[in-house]
């Protein structure tokens, strides 16, 4: 796949539209920041949380997860090479889920062929690790489709751990939503009941890679796909209007399907149990389609 010269590092949004899909990327964390689909019978529907942070926010939050957590602005976030509470690995501190976040990645919409999808390809080098990571995105028709490369510059092997965090808001979230992830319906009341309105639980996902949200109320159905051997958990998050403290404050309404390399806490001091060797590249896709 060619990559576009000249990409701008800046903080302009890039969107990219096909079809009855819409999307938007946020140079910070390369983070898809929109994705509106275009029903035939109705107005256009966001579906992943957004929240507009104020941009001159306070920084007496404590830490990187206080920061994190401050400035949270939905959608859909790549976390490398940590997910996961702030901590300290070879003597070097990774924040609140992971460097790539944090970062401002070259963004740039490259060119397309008649018939093809609409692209925008995004690349950052990481400070903490000596990782290059690349991540692209398509639209076919109702599917988005992100490719992502993760390069290891250094001259030794490189353990990291690799989530995404794509968070889903109404009218897809809400009553009558069932989720199946691989081939199990799962034990999740939606929305959740007022003791575990901040429920979250990490499942093992099995042999296939696949979570399925699916809401007969508002006729939104969306299909969640990912390798499975190398994200073999899927975290669920929930956050449904019960938390008063900040940032929620009562009005967060937001469900999340994680795809991980790991647990949600590290099993060892490396920063995670996908190592990648000197010169070598892994690559992988997630896809998410509408019906």
């Amino acid at each position: 796949m060619p990559v576009p010269s000249a990409p701008a590092l800046d903080s302009t949004l890039v969107s990219l539209a096909r079809d009855s899909l819409g999307a938007r990327i946020d140079p910070i964390g390369a983070r898809l920041d929109s994705l509106i689909y275009s029903r035939d019978d109705g107005d256009p529907v966001e579906l992943l949380y957004r929240r507009e942070p104020e941009p001159d926010l306070p920084t007496d939050a404590p830490g990187s997860n206080g920061q994190w957590h401050r400035r949270y602005a939905g959608g859909w976030h790549t976390l490398v090479p940590h997910s996961g509470d702030e901590r300290t690995v070879d003597g070097v501190a990774q924040p609140f889920h992971g460097e790539a976040a944090w970062k401002t990645w070259r963004v740039a919409a490259a060119s397309t062929a008649p018939g093809s999808a609409a692209r925008v390809h995004a690349s950052v080098t990481l400070d903490t690790v000596p990782i290059r990571l690349e991540r692209v995105f398509e639209l076919f028709g109702t599917t988005l489709r992100i490719t992502q490369r993760a390069t290891n510059l250094g001259e030794r092997p490189q353990p990291i751990s690799w989530a995404e965090h794509p968070a889903f808001a109404p009218p897809l979230v809400g009553p009558g939503l069932g989720i199946t992830l691989g081939e199990s319906v799962l034990p999740l009341h939606v929305p959740a009941p007022p003791e575990t309105h901040g429920a979250f639980a990490a499942y093992p996902c099995g042999a296939i890679g696949r979570a399925v949200l699916d809401n007969p109320v508002s006729g939104l159905r969306v299909t969640l796909e990912w390798d499975a051997e190398l994200f073999p958990y899927a975290f669920i998050w929930q956050e449904h209007r019960a938390s008063q403290g900040s940032p929620w404050h009562g009005i967060a309404d937001i469900l999340a399907v994680e795809p991980s390399v790991r647990p949600y806490d590290p099993e060892d001091e490396r920063l995670g149990p996908l190592v990648i060797a000197p010169g070598d590249t892994i690559a992988t896709t997630f896809t998410l389609t509408l019906a």
